[in-house]
C-alpha cells in the first residue's frame, strides 16, 4: 500500500494553520517586503537612540527634535503593520505594489533625514524650518502611498489620502512661517512646538486607523 504524505500533515492542527500559504497565483510571500521595511525601521529607530545617547542633558531642543523623530518612526511602524494586515498584497515587479514598496523605502529614508536634522542644532540654530519641511515631505510621501493604495484597490485610501494631504499642507505652512518670521532660539518655545508635533502625529494616526 502506498501512503501519500502531505507537507505539514504530521503537525498538530494549530501549527498547520500557522504555516504560511502560497498565493493563489503562485507569487511570493507578501511578508517579504514587510520584513525588509521592518529592518530599516529598526535601523532608523536605532539612530534616534544613538542621537539621544550623544545629547547632553542641557541640549533640550535636540531632545525635543529626537522625540519627534522617534514618535514619527513608532507611530508609522504601527500604522504600516495595520495597513499590511488589513490589506496584504504580494510584492511583484509587474504591478503597482513595487512602486508602493519603493515609497515605503523613501518614507523610512526621510526618517533618517529627520534624525540627522537634530544633530545640527546649536544655541542659535534649532532647525525648526528644516524639521517642519521634512515633516511636510514625509506626509507628502504618505499621500503618494495612499494614492497607490487606492490604485491597488483599497476603497478606504481616499479618506486616508485627505488626512495625509491636510497634514502635508499644515507642516508646509509651518515651515514657511518659521522661514518668514524666524526661529525661536529659547528652549521653551521649541519644546512646546515639538510637543505639538507629537500630538499632531498621534491624532493623524488615530484618524488613519479609523479608515481601516
Amino acid at each position: 500500500m502506498v501512503t501519500i504524505v502531505t507537507a505539514g500533515a504530521d503537525l498538530p492542527a494549530p501549527e498547520r494553520a500557522a504555516q504560511p500559504t502560497a498565493s493563489p497565483d503562485g507569487s511570493s510571500d507578501p511578508k517579504v517586503g514587510v520584513d525588509f521595511i521592518d529592518i530599516i525601521f529598526g535601523i532608523a529607530a536605532g539612530e534616534v537612540f544613538i542621537g539621544l545617547s550623544n545629547a547632553t542633558r542641557h541640549e533640550l531642543p535636540r531632545w525635543g527634535h529626537l522625540g519627534v523623530a522617534l514618535a514619527v518612526i513608532t507611530f508609522s511602524w504601527v500604522g504600516y503593520h495595520k495597513a499590511k494586515t488589513a490589506s496584504p498584497k504580494d510584492l511583484k515587479f509587474t504591478n503597482l505594489s513595487i512602486l508602493q514598496f519603493l515609497v515605503d523605502i523613501a518614507i523610512v529614508g526621510s526618517y533618517f533625514a529627520l534624525v540627522r536634522s537634530a544633530e545640527t542644532i546649536t544655541a542659535t540654530h534649532v532647525t525648526l524650518v528644516t524639521e517642519a519641511a521634512l515633516l511636510a515631505a514625509i506626509f507628502g510621501l504618505y499621500s503618494v502611498w495612499d494614492i497607490l493604495d487606492n490604485a491597488l484597490g483599497n476603497a478606504s485610501a481616499n479618506d486616508r489620502l485627505k488626512n495625509s494631504l491636510g497634514w502635508t499642507v499644515v507642516f508646509a505652512l509651518a515651515a514657511s512661517l518659521f522661514k518668514w518670521v524666524g526661529e525661536p532660539v529659547t528652549t521653551a518655545p521649541v519644546l512646546v512646538i515639538d510637543a505639538a508635533y507629537v500630538l499632531a502625529l498621534f491624532f493623524y494616526r488615530l484618524r488613519q486607523e479609523s479608515h481601516w
